[in-house]
C-alpha cells in the first residue's frame, strides 16, 4: 500500500496551526487575568480625567461660576395685575380716600416714561384720567437694597376724586392728616408703609424754585437734608417727624391749578418693619 505523503503533510500542518491558536488564546487569557482590579480602575480613571470632567466636576464648576440668583415670589394680586399689564410695579392705598390703585411704570425711557400714562389707563386704553405711575428713573423692584431713595409717583387730580383727586382732603381739612397719615405702598414683592411728614403747593414749571421731581436718588446727606428741609418748610401743616439720612421716601404729585401749572405734593418716609407693625 502506498502512503499519500501530501495528505499527511497537510494533516500535520492543520494540527500545528490549531495548536498554535490554542496556545495564543491561552496566553492572552492569562495576561488579562493577571491584571488586578486596582490597575484596571486606575487606568480608566486616568483616561476619563484627562479627556472630560466627571459629572461631579461639572456640577462644581456650575456652582462656582454660575451662582443661582433667586427672586422673591410676586404677591398673588401683583401677579394677576402683571398678567394684565406687565408695566405693573406696585400698588398704592390710602385709607379714607379713593387712592386704591395699581402703580405702573415705563422704566428707563425718557421719551415716553413720564408721558404715556398721563392719557392712558391701566389697560393701556386712551383715557383722560390716565393711571397712577412711577417716575421712569426710579427703581422699585425685587431687590430692596436697590430701591430708589425717593419714589416719585404721579396721578391726575380728577374732580370726581378718582386717581389722586381725593388727596385734596389733606389741604382742604388739615385735621384729615391726623387720622390718615399713612400711605400704604407695595412693590410686587413686599408691603411698605410711609408716614406723611409734609404736604405743600409748588410750581411745576421748569422755572420752579423747588424741582422736587428731580430728587430720585440723593448724592449725599447734604442733598437729602436739603430736600427734607424744603418739604418741612413748605408744608401746609407743621409735622413733628424724625426723618434722617438713609430713610426711603415717597412723593405723591398731582395738579393743583392749571393757571399757574402748580402741583400739590405729599411726601412720606418709609417706616421700619417694627414701626409699620404698630400702625
Amino acid at each position: 500500500m502506498k502512503m499519500d505523503i501530501k495528505n499527511i503533510d497537510k494533516k500535520y500542518i492543520i494540527i500545528g496551526a490549531c495548536t498554535l491558536v490554542v496556545v495564543l488564546i491561552g496566553f492572552v487569557v492569562y495576561i488579562f487575568k493577571s491584571k488586578t482590579p486596582v490597575e484596571e480602575s486606575s487606568f480608566f480613571s486616568s483616561f476619563v480625567s484627562s479627556s472630560a470632567p466627571t459629572t461631579s466636576m461639572v456640577l462644581t464648576e456650575k456652582i462656582e461660576t454660575e451662582p443661582v440668583v433667586t427672586e422673591p415670589p410676586m404677591f398673588e394680586r401683583a401677579a394677576q395685575l402683571y398678567q394684565l399689564n406687565s408695566d405693573t410695579v406696585g400698588y398704592i392705598k390710602i385709607n379714607n380716600t379713593m387712592v386704591d390703585y395699581p402703580v405702573v411704570q415705563i422704566p428707563g425711557n425718557s421719551e415716553i416714561g413720564n408721558s404715556y400714562y398721563i392719557d392712558h389707563d391701566f389697560d393701556r386704553n386712551p383715557a383722560k384720567k390716565g393711571a397712577i405711575f412711577l417716575d421712569y428713573r426710579a427703581y422699585f423692584g425685587p431687590d430692596e437694597n436697590l430701591h430708589s431713595d425717593n419714589l416719585v409717583i404721579y396721578g391726575h387730580n380728577m374732580r370726581n376724586d378718582t386717581m389722586f383727586g381725593s388727596l385734596r382732603h389733606y389741604r382742604q381739612d388739615y385735621s384729615f392728616y391726623e387720622k390718615n397719615s399713612i400711605i400704604e405702598l407695595s412693590s410686587n414683592y413686599k408691603d411698605y408703609k410711609y408716614e406723611i411728614f409734609g404736604f405743600f403747593i409748588v410750581s411745576g414749571s421748569s422755572t420752579s424754585d423747588f424741582k422736587y421731581w428731580n430728587y430720585i436718588n440723593f448724592a449725599n446727606e447734604e442733598e437729602f437734608n436739603q430736600f427734607v428741609n424744603q418739604v418741612k418748610r413748605r408744608s401746609l401743616v407743621k409735622i413733628d417727624a424724625d426723618v434722617k439720612y438713609g430713610d426711603k421716601l415717597v412723593t405723591l404729585s398731582t395738579c393743583y391749578a392749571d393757571e399757574d401749572n402748580s402741583r400739590f405734593v405729599i411726601v412720606g418716609r418709609r417706616l421700619s418693619d417694627e414701626e409699620a407693625s404698630m400702625t
